[in-house]
């Protein structure tokens, strides 16, 4: 499970976040807009999203990580208790194991989607 943050709660960023509910492989669980107005606080209460006052706050959230590295560059092997599991494997069945070979998958351009599943 990724647990990524979110950086503006307009538009589009709210439909981002709803577009991933009920999702295995990413949820939003931290974020942060220009205006922390009501409208925003309310959406952020109702989709348990963590709000900071503004992008440097939201950085230093340990909640969000990018695999197995914290916010800082820490490596990390595990979350709590938890091991960390970084694979991934796509709808074509490449195995993906981090950044390199997310790159080395990608190589087809811009345009490539890439395609993911549960493994």
């Amino acid at each position: 499970m990724i647990n990524a943050a979110i950086v503006g709660l307009g538009w589009w960023g709210r439909t981002l976040v709803e577009s991933t509910a009920g999702s295995d492989l990413i949820r939003f669980v931290a974020g942060t807009a220009r205006t922390l107005s009501p409208d925003v606080n309310t959406f952020a209460n109702a989709h348990q999203l963590r709000l900071a006052e503004n992008y440097e706050a939201l950085l230093t959230r340990t909640t969000v990580k990018m695999e197995n590295f914290d916010l800082i560059g820490k490596w990390l092997d595990r979350e709590g208790k938890t091991a960390i599991d970084a694979t991934a494997q796509r709808v074509d069945g490449t195995k993906l194991d981090g950044p390199v070979s997310l790159r080395r998958a990608s190589r087809g351009g811009p345009r490539q989607r890439l395609g993911f599943r549960q493994s």
